[in-house]
């Protein structure tokens, strides 16, 4: 394995620029993979070349396994002689580490070695997650193995990015050297002029993956006090069968199973609302995507993307610590005048449109500053 420095000159076009993504997660699984996907897809007409490696694209693994407490969704090893090798030929000048697991270790390692500056992406609190899937003792080992590696990536990158400032303050507490707000972008599917819903609000959709971190036992027991409404839910994860339970006892919810990301467009144009409560959500990409479909978004203001200034005036929110909140968000969302309702989509869809194309520019000229730094 190779451990030269590289020495190109330094870049200062983005026409010229070569990046590397590091990624654990499952690109169409995983929200940061889905992030990544769409990272690639909005940019990769603007440089020379970007790649990914993780465990479903790029060089093979040595192993994968079923992730510990969430059989539906695995994790691999990687070889890292193979992913070397991609270093060599693409030669980046910039390195993208998406996750503290595996691939994203051997990514920065590999970075070092060869004096190419990363950028580590902070997207997941996971020492929060490891609570909710684990007992006592392995949370511990989780919580100090997990802590040790952020440290780690925070002391080395040349910038961590974060989907909310809440995110952005745990890493500079953690010992980020340069933290930030990272830009979002969606896939080129959500360009599109959406029409707002009319009528009435009746049906309701969850996105995401069934697990407890997502608070899906709010919908059920919103469904179960809410009888004149129709709640689907599109997704995967450990409380599959709780959904499936739920949806044979209750007329009113309908488990939809797993989507195809491209699916998603079609599936929100067929809703009246979407509710994301989650309790742990570092920023809830899916609500985007119900706003720039000119869908009504509910999001528990534990979401990271509540703390987007941007969209303030559209999002509809509510306080998961409130008893009965959710429910009281919800009345209030059906009740409000479709007039009304009209006018915050339309808003929505123009606060998207405004985030894509900044979001675009940010995520190219801080690609162009990591490598000229270098």
């Amino acid at each position: 394995m190779t451990s030269a420095v590289t020495d190109s000159p330094p870049v200062t076009d983005a026409r010229r620029l070569r990046v590397l993504i590091c990624c654990d997660a499952a690109i169409e699984r995983n929200g940061v993979g889905s992030y990544y996907g769409d990272l690639i897809e909005q940019i990769s007409d603007s440089v020379e070349a970007i790649e990914l490696i993780a465990p479903e694209h790029g060089p093979k693994p040595l192993v994968s396994f079923p992730l510990p407490g969430d059989r539906t969704q695995r994790a691999a090893l990687p070889a890292g002689w193979r992913m070397a090798r991609v270093f060599d030929e693409l030669e980046p000048h910039v390195v993208i580490i998406a996750t503290p697991g595996p691939y994203g270790m051997t990514g920065a390692r590999l970075a070092r070695r060869r004096g190419i500056p990363f950028i580590y992406g902070f997207h997941t609190h996971f020492e929060a997650l490891s609570e909710l899937y684990w007992g006592r003792l392995m949370t511990a080992v989780a919580t100090r193995y997990l802590e040790s590696r952020n440290r780690k990536l925070f002391e080395r990158a040349a910038l961590t990015l974060a989907h909310s400032d809440s995110m952005v303050a745990l890493a500079r507490k953690l010992g980020a050297r340069r933290a930030e707000l990272a830009a979002t972008l969606l896939p080129g599917r959500f360009d599109r002029s959406p029409e707002p819903k009319s009528g009435p609000v009746e049906r309701i959709i969850f996105v995401g993956r069934l697990a407890a971190e997502k608070r899906i036992d709010r919908l059920l027991d919103a469904a179960a006090r809410r009888p004149g409404l129709t709640f689907g839910f599109a997704g995967q994860g450990p409380l599959t069968e709780t959904v499936a339970a739920a949806a044979r006892d209750y007329e009113n919810i309908r488990h939809l199973g797993w989507v195809r990301r491209e699916s998603i467009p079609d599936l929100l144009a067929e809703h009246d609302a979407l509710v994301l409560p989650s309790d742990v959500e570092s920023f809830g990409t899916v609500a985007l995507e119900a706003i720039a479909c000119a869908r009504p978004a509910l999001v528990s203001t534990h979401c990271g993307i509540g703390e987007w200034p941007q969209l303030d005036p559209v999002l509809y929110r509510f306080d998961p610590d409130e008893p009965d909140a959710m429910v009281h968000a919800l009345d209030a969302l059906i009740e409000l005048p479709e007039e009304a309702r009209r006018a915050r989509a339309e808003q929505g869809v123009a606060a998207y449109a405004a985030i894509r194309d900044e979001g675009r520019r940010a995520w190219l000229e801080t690609l162009v500053e990591v490598a000229r730094a270098a």
